[in-house]
């Protein structure tokens, strides 16, 4: 459960859900203007999941994020997104740790993601550092690989 001050207690449920429910918020907050960077040739053998609230209008998450498992007990995630209107709440926070802990019980030691640059400081806040020499631009957008250990 989520409060946040002056409002009604949110009631907050984070499950596993089909890749196909993750393109709609990619779309919108990740890549508006260029709809084929949603989806991705391996989004059927990740592990999705979505956030959703008691608030929600729809049955809709809220946040989503995509888990890929590698070999040598690592993973990345990808396509972490959460709804302009629900950002800055804790939401997206919530959904990381969740797939982090998912993460170390399928007995992942490594994880890592290619994080925009301008969100260095979200996940650097959450344990996470950068790899160094690793920045990349896509599709104009720059980006930096960041790694933590579990």
């Amino acid at each position: 459960m989520l409060f946040q001050k002056g409002q009604t207690p949110q009631f907050i449920e984070i499950r596993r859900i089909a890749y196909q429910e993750t393109y709609p918020l990619r779309s919108a907050i990740l890549w508006p203007t260029d709809p084929s960077q949603v989806p991705l040739p391996t989004d059927p053998d990740g592990i999705h999941f979505g956030l959703f609230t008691s608030s929600a209008a729809s049955a809709s998450p809220i946040s989503v994020i995509s888990l890929f498992l590698e070999p040598d007990s690592q993973a990345r995630f990808r396509k972490f997104a959460t709804a302009a209107e629900a950002q800055g709440k804790g939401y997206g926070s919530q959904l990381l740790d969740h797939m982090l802990s998912e993460a170390a019980r399928q007995g992942v030691k490594r994880i890592w993601c290619t994080a925009r640059t301008n969100q260095t400081g979200f996940y650097a806040k959450r344990g996470m550092s950068i790899v160094d020499g690793t920045e990349s631009l896509q599709k104009g957008v720059a980006h930096i690989i960041m790694e933590k250990m579990l």
